[in-house]
């Protein structure tokens, strides 16, 4: 459902879901979580309480940064006519460190 809860199945009605699992038409992308749970958190909370589900998730934009080594690599942004990034933003935002650090601080772990 737009508030990512699973659809009423065995009388559970307190299922989430984030992540890959999510019956969206998108792109399964580990950029994407943070969208899913800044929708299913307050939407758990609201359960706890007995409230309507205070968030919808929208989805999040498409595209895709594939990195080649550290300082190569090739991007796809759909806006406009189509954008196509190359070795140098594509080094600059994911091939150094694959997002491992973003994910360190969205996780919290370190």
């Amino acid at each position: 459902l737009p508030t990512l809860r699973v659809p009423l199945t065995s009388g559970k009605t307190n299922v989430y879901a984030v992540g890959d699992v999510i019956d969206w038409a998108e792109q399964k992308q580990l950029a994407k979580i943070p969208g899913h749970v800044s929708v299913v958190v307050p939407n758990i909370l609201a359960a706890t309480r007995n409230q309507q589900p205070p968030k919808v998730y929208k989805g999040g934009m498409e595209g895709i940064l594939l990195p080649a080594g550290p300082n190569r690599g090739i991007g796809y942004l759909p806006l406009l006519w189509g954008i196509i990034l190359g070795d140098w933003f594509s080094a600059m935002i994911k091939s150094k460190a694959l997002f491992v650090s973003m994910a360190q601080k969205t996780t919290r772990y370190a």
